[in-house]
Protein backbone atom coordinates (compact mmCIF):
# COMPACT_ATOMS: atom_id res chain seq x y z
CA UNK A 1 0.00 0.00 0.00
CA UNK A 2 1.21 3.70 -1.39
CA UNK A 3 1.02 6.09 1.30
CA UNK A 4 -1.43 9.12 0.47
CA UNK A 5 -2.30 12.76 1.28
CA UNK A 6 -5.75 14.12 1.25
CA UNK A 7 -7.47 17.68 3.32
CA UNK A 8 -8.83 17.08 6.19
CA UNK A 9 -12.77 17.90 6.59
CA UNK A 10 -12.13 20.26 9.48
CA UNK A 11 -9.95 21.80 7.10
CA UNK A 12 -6.32 23.15 6.95
CA UNK A 13 -3.56 21.14 5.36
CA UNK A 14 -2.73 18.29 3.66
CA UNK A 15 -2.82 14.79 5.72
CA UNK A 16 -0.72 12.59 4.98
CA UNK A 17 -0.54 8.28 5.30
CA UNK A 18 -2.77 5.34 4.59
CA UNK A 19 -6.05 5.80 2.84
CA UNK A 20 -9.08 4.00 3.64
CA UNK A 21 -12.68 4.21 2.98
CA UNK A 22 -15.27 2.67 5.47
CA UNK A 23 -18.26 0.68 4.59
CA UNK A 24 -20.53 4.10 4.47
CA UNK A 25 -18.41 6.03 2.52
CA UNK A 26 -16.79 7.91 4.47
CA UNK A 27 -13.03 8.79 3.57
CA UNK A 28 -9.89 8.35 6.21
CA UNK A 29 -5.99 8.94 6.12
CA UNK A 30 -4.39 7.71 8.90
CA UNK A 31 -0.70 6.99 10.62
CA UNK A 32 0.16 3.39 11.23
CA UNK A 33 3.58 2.91 13.16
CA UNK A 34 5.83 -0.08 13.49
CA UNK A 35 6.31 -1.80 17.04
CA UNK A 36 8.85 -0.41 18.72
CA UNK A 37 8.56 3.05 17.51
CA UNK A 38 7.55 6.51 18.61
CA UNK A 39 4.16 8.14 17.60
CA UNK A 40 3.80 12.33 16.57
CA UNK A 41 0.17 11.89 16.93
CA UNK A 42 -0.16 13.92 20.33
CA UNK A 43 2.62 16.72 21.69
CA UNK A 44 5.33 14.48 24.22
CA UNK A 45 3.48 11.27 23.33
CA UNK A 46 6.22 8.32 23.99
CA UNK A 47 3.74 5.18 23.26
CA UNK A 48 5.12 2.35 21.36
CA UNK A 49 2.73 0.06 19.83
CA UNK A 50 2.30 -1.41 16.20
CA UNK A 51 -1.47 -0.05 15.85
CA UNK A 52 -3.61 2.75 14.55
CA UNK A 53 -4.22 5.41 17.20
CA UNK A 54 -7.34 7.61 17.25
CA UNK A 55 -5.60 10.91 17.27
CA UNK A 56 -3.75 9.65 14.16
CA UNK A 57 -6.98 9.27 11.84
CA UNK A 58 -8.40 12.19 9.78
CA UNK A 59 -11.44 12.47 8.16
CA UNK A 60 -10.67 13.87 4.48
CA UNK A 61 -12.77 14.58 1.71
CA UNK A 62 -12.79 11.43 -0.98
CA UNK A 63 -11.93 14.08 -3.78
CA UNK A 64 -8.51 15.60 -2.61
CA UNK A 65 -6.75 11.91 -1.42
CA UNK A 66 -3.88 11.50 -4.19
CA UNK A 67 -1.58 8.75 -4.39
CA UNK A 68 2.04 9.06 -3.84
CA UNK A 69 3.71 8.22 -7.17
CA UNK A 70 6.60 7.05 -5.69
CA UNK A 71 9.16 9.69 -7.18
CA UNK A 72 10.61 12.99 -6.13
CA UNK A 73 10.55 16.12 -8.00
CA UNK A 74 14.02 17.95 -8.89
CA UNK A 75 13.84 19.53 -5.58
CA UNK A 76 13.48 15.71 -3.63
CA UNK A 77 10.01 16.88 -2.85
CA UNK A 78 7.30 13.80 -3.09
CA UNK A 79 5.28 13.83 -6.22
CA UNK A 80 1.36 13.13 -5.54
CA UNK A 81 -1.14 12.67 -8.18
CA UNK A 82 -3.26 15.80 -7.96
CA UNK A 83 0.12 18.06 -8.24
CA UNK A 84 0.91 20.51 -10.49
CA UNK A 85 4.37 20.67 -11.62
CA UNK A 86 6.15 22.98 -13.84
CA UNK A 87 8.44 21.39 -16.31
CA UNK A 88 10.08 22.21 -19.80
CA UNK A 89 10.66 18.53 -20.57
CA UNK A 90 11.76 18.88 -24.63
CA UNK A 91 13.79 22.02 -24.15
CA UNK A 92 14.90 25.01 -21.89
CA UNK A 93 12.13 27.26 -23.75
CA UNK A 94 8.39 28.25 -22.29
CA UNK A 95 7.98 26.32 -19.24
CA UNK A 96 4.59 24.09 -19.05
CA UNK A 97 2.16 23.56 -15.86
CA UNK A 98 0.76 19.88 -16.12
CA UNK A 99 -1.09 18.00 -13.87
CA UNK A 100 -0.06 14.23 -12.70
CA UNK A 101 -2.87 12.11 -12.65
CA UNK A 102 -2.88 8.39 -13.28
CA UNK A 103 -3.96 6.35 -15.72
CA UNK A 104 -3.79 2.92 -17.18
CA UNK A 105 -1.17 1.51 -15.42
CA UNK A 106 0.96 4.49 -14.37
CA UNK A 107 0.96 8.27 -13.32
CA UNK A 108 1.47 10.84 -16.30
CA UNK A 109 1.31 14.56 -17.24
CA UNK A 110 0.04 15.62 -20.54
CA UNK A 111 2.54 17.12 -22.21
CA UNK A 112 1.56 19.92 -25.11
CA UNK A 113 5.05 18.92 -27.16
CA UNK A 114 5.05 14.66 -26.67
CA UNK A 115 3.78 12.97 -29.84
CA UNK A 116 1.08 11.30 -27.45
CA UNK A 117 0.70 14.25 -25.63
CA UNK A 118 0.67 11.96 -22.79
CA UNK A 119 4.23 11.21 -20.79
CA UNK A 120 4.90 8.80 -17.74
CA UNK A 121 6.39 11.14 -14.77
CA UNK A 122 8.62 8.65 -14.26
CA UNK A 123 10.51 9.35 -16.83
CA UNK A 124 11.24 13.10 -16.47
CA UNK A 125 10.75 13.54 -12.14
CA UNK A 126 13.82 14.84 -12.30
CA UNK A 127 13.26 17.60 -14.33
CA UNK A 128 9.31 18.62 -12.71
CA UNK A 129 9.15 20.90 -10.35
CA UNK A 130 5.93 21.13 -7.94
CA UNK A 131 4.57 24.81 -7.94
CA UNK A 132 1.30 23.63 -6.87
CA UNK A 133 -2.11 21.49 -6.52
CA UNK A 134 -5.24 20.81 -8.01
CA UNK A 135 -7.38 21.46 -4.89
CA UNK A 136 -5.70 24.55 -2.82
CA UNK A 137 -4.40 26.17 -6.24
CA UNK A 138 -6.33 25.35 -8.84
CA UNK A 139 -6.07 28.37 -10.95
CA UNK A 140 -2.40 27.31 -11.72
CA UNK A 141 -3.98 25.17 -15.01
CA UNK A 142 -5.90 28.37 -16.24
CA UNK A 143 -4.95 29.17 -19.66
CA UNK A 144 -3.79 33.02 -20.48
Amino acid sequence: MRKSRGLPVSGGEFVYGWYCRDMDGKSYIFKMYRLGTSCDCCDGCDCKYDSINTNSIHDVIPETVGQFTGLLDKEGVEIYGGDIVEASIYSDENPQKLLVYYHGTGFVIDYEDSESDMVLVSEFAGSLKIIGDTHTTPKLLEKK
